[in-house]
């Protein structure tokens, strides 16, 4: 005999009384589960566990949304930072691509320049000195009764010649080019003695702090374009008479060389062509007197020389009183 309990307000009521059920006999495990303290999912809480489970599904039902939201707004920084991480890998596949275009480019470029820089070597130091040997040719033809005078000018030649070689040499190896032109106003007053040696030629110099202060590569280069001038009024111009200015100032380097002979209206394209690898302008003038005036500027922020002497004018051994 099976005692049955149904409690209300804490009370059993069926104490003593009768029970009765509608279930068949095959539903018998629901009387059973009922009456033995189970349920369809398992043992029957008490009533203080069971309102606590209660109250906590509350809380979690109440916080479940707060989650699914805080969820979804994480997928969708994900989604967003997987965008822009796929974004980022593009633009960084382009910027290698972008740099290693450039960078050949760059190297195509120093290799055009490099190759045009040796051209111009060829053409102005060779083309200068083989001049200059032509001439002292000449006058060897001239003085050959004259033995002393003779064998001055034979060695003025081999002299040139060496210089020849020296410069094909740095030709074929640039790098050997900075060690060049270490005196540029010496330099220059020598190439204008081989050069002009049948031109009354006056030389003077200003700041020459400034100048002494260019870099091997840009005294080289002042000095092969300086070259060409003269090359070019020794073969061209007819000139009796010519002089050059050098002068150097905290903000630029000018090079003025005039002569006398037939004038030129415009800038000869081998100057043109050293003036562009210096890295300078280059202009000419027509003096009142007759004649041309090449006019090179230089300017110097990007070396930044310090401010030198006062300048200084100083004439060549070729001036004429």
């Amino acid at each position: 005999m099976r005692t049955y309990k149904l409690f209300s307000k804490g009370r059993n009521v069926a104490l003593g009384k009768t029970f009765t059920n509608h279930l068949g006999a095959k539903d018998t495990y629901h009387f059973n589960g009922v009456t033995d303290g189970l349920n369809f999912y398992g043992k029957i809480l008490p009533i203080r566990e069971w309102v606590n489970e209660l109250a906590l599904r509350h809380d979690l039902e109440i916080e479940r949304p707060l989650v699914v939201e805080e969820l979804n707004h994480r997928y969708a920084r994900q989604k967003t930072n997987l965008k822009w991480m796929r974004w980022l890998t593009i633009i960084a596949i382009a910027g290698i691509g972008v740099t290693i275009l450039i960078d050949r480019m760059i190297r195509m470029r120093t290799v055009i320049k490099l190759r045009e820089r040796i051209a111009a070597n060829l053409h102005d130091e060779l083309s200068a000195n083989l001049h200059a040997i032509a001439l002292l040719g000449e006058m060897a033809k001239k003085n050959i009764a004259a033995q002393d005078k003779l064998d001055d000018i034979l060695d003025r030649i081999q002299q040139l010649s060496k210089r020849s070689r020296n410069a094909a040499r740095h030709c074929t190896n640039m790098l050997q080019a900075d060690t060049a032109c270490e005196d540029l106003m010496e330099e220059m007053k020598r190439s204008s003695e081989r050069l002009l040696i049948d031109t009354n030629h006056e030389l003077f110099f200003e700041g020459e702090a400034f100048i002494r202060q260019l870099t091997p590569r840009k005294r080289q280069d002042l000095f092969l374009f300086y070259k060409e001038c003269l090359i070019n009024i020794a073969r061209h111009s007819n000139a009796t008479a010519c002089s050059t200015l050098l002068a150097g100032s905290s903000k630029n380097i000018r090079l003025q060389v005039t002569d006398n002979g037939t004038g030129i209206t415009e800038v000869p394209h081998s100057l043109k062509r050293r003036a562009r690898l210096l890295g300078a302008r280059v202009h000419v003038e027509t003096p009142e007197a007759g004649g041309t005036k090449i006019i090179l500027m230089l300017r110097l922020q990007k070396w930044k020389l310090r401010p030198g002497q006062k300048p200084k004018r100083e004439k060549d051994s070729h001036e004429t009183n």
